[in-house]
């Protein structure tokens, strides 16, 4: 598993194209498109992204723990959730939570599909402001 990086959001909106970044400690660098804004909802915060190259891959995380830094940067632990499809009316299924949190620092796991494979793979992301 690679080593686990730090997530650092900018406090708001995140632009549609912005892209998250892997900062896995070996191996080449894979970007990957969001394919929504980072939104307070209900008290939490949420990110909904897609993997590139497929329309059917959906990750969602949800934050906890979030912190303010003195550059206005929002730093939070990502619980991860599973992978899940995207409904036929173009809204998301609900996704299968997993009791399993990021153990090391601010940061988080999320679990993949990369393209062209046939296998889930595990990455580190990083979202770079």
């Amino acid at each position: 598993m690679p080593a686990v990086r730090r997530l650092v959001a900018v406090a708001g909106a995140v632009a549609l194209g912005s892209v998250l970044t892997s900062t896995a400690a070996a191996g080449p660098s894979t970007t990957v498109a969001i394919d929504a804004e980072i939104s307070s909802v209900q008290g939490e915060l949420h990110l909904v992204g897609t993997v590139a190259g497929s329309k059917d891959d959906v990750v969602v995380y949800r934050a906890s723990e979030c912190t303010i830094t003195r550059t206005g940067a929002v730093e939070c632990d990502f619980e991860r959730y599973r992978k899940v499809e995207q409904e036929r009316d173009g809204g998301f299924a609900v996704p299968l939570e997993v009791p399993e949190k990021a153990g090391v620092g601010k940061a988080f796991f999320w679990q993949a599909r990369v393209a062209g494979a046939d296998t889930d793979v595990w990455r580190t992301y990083r979202l770079d402001p």
